[in-house]
């Protein structure tokens, strides 16, 4: 894989001590200066590399399922469900079946942007995924939080 054009979008890192890599991202919007397409296109390289090890790509995807949204889908939606056809579990779904947001827009409509997706490797050591909305609701941030549990 190829890192994108915006670097500073894109951080790798292991947690040695119990053997987990991560990949936190921000996926840029389909209007911001850094070309959207092509950080997905190597985001979908690097999951098709790294599909069987102990890794984690977490964090604001700027896009989502079609059943994330009360909205339109975001161009290059496709992209999530590649990640999906490479065998990266959509960890939220793996453990909860009802439909929680974690964005809301300026035309008034919720989604769910941020993921973690897990390899199949890891998502069996996850107990619990859930949302945390307090920091949204006070205003800390414009996102709820994300949070994941497991067992190492």
């Amino acid at each position: 894989y190829v890192l994108p054009n915006a670097t500073h979008r894109w951080i790798d890192f292991m947690v040695k001590w119990f053997d987990i890599n991560i990949l936190a991202v921000h996926i840029p919007w389909f209007r911001d200066k850094w070309w959207k397409e092509n950080f997905w296109k190597n985001l979908i390289s690097f999951a098709e590399l790294k599909k069987d090890n102990s890794y984690i790509i977490l964090w604001d995807f700027n896009t989502w399922f079609k059943e994330d949204s009360q909205g339109t889908p975001f161009k290059l939606s496709e992209y999530m469900y590649k990640l999906l056809d490479l065998n990266w579990s959509d960890t939220w779904r793996v453990f909860n079946k009802i439909t929680e947001y974690s964005w809301y827009s300026i035309s008034k409509n919720w989604f769910r942007i941020d993921y973690i997706f897990s390899t199949k490797s890891l998502v069996k050591k996850f107990q619990k995924v859930y949302f945390s909305h307090n920091e949204r609701e006070s205003r800390y941030s414009d996102h709820s939080m994300l949070i994941c549990e497991f067992e190492l």
